[in-house]
């Protein structure tokens, strides 16, 4: 756009507060520009930190992590065991919100409700819901009654 304002005969500042860059940003880029053509105005890759795993081991990742917890006998595994498994198998040291970060990237959710005991009766939990139990009378009176 800040190139387009130029050949507009805009001066330098104009372009760069129409672009919203800053003057020297379109200074550089116009110099990157002169040098190398388009692919120089181009953003280039090695901006920003590298993830730990690395994009081609992603897919390895996910999977290991989902054997992770079908292999996992009760609940569900936790962010301090993936932890734990990325230490050991890719020899980092990972944050918690790494670890995080990288099930994102994964993709893999790692927000779920809460887990379901393996002896619970959803059948009976439904037939309460819809049926409830009457409470009686000395009950109640004993409920209000009750010193805590």
């Amino acid at each position: 756009m800040a190139f387009t304002h130029l050949r507009e005969a805009k001066t330098f500042t104009e372009a760069s507060v129409c672009a919203h860059l800053k003057l020297r940003s379109l200074m550089k880029s116009i110099k990157r520009f002169k040098m190398e053509g388009f692919e120089g105005v181009k953003d280039k890759t090695g901006r920003g930190v590298k993830p730990l795993i690395p994009l081609e081991h992603q897919v390895a990742f996910r999977q290991a992590v989902l054997e992770l917890q079908e292999n996992r006998t009760g609940a569900r595994i936790r962010s301090k065991d993936i932890l734990e498994f990325m230490q050991t198998k890719y020899g980092i040291n990972p944050t918690l919100r790494t670890v995080y970060k990288s099930l994102k990237r994964a993709p893999l959710v790692w927000i779920r409700g809460r887990s379901i005991h393996p002896k619970s009766d959803l059948e009976a939990q439904e037939a309460l819901k819809k049926n409830p139990r009457p409470i009686s009378r000395g009950a109640m009176s004993r409920s209000r009654h009750r010193i805590c």
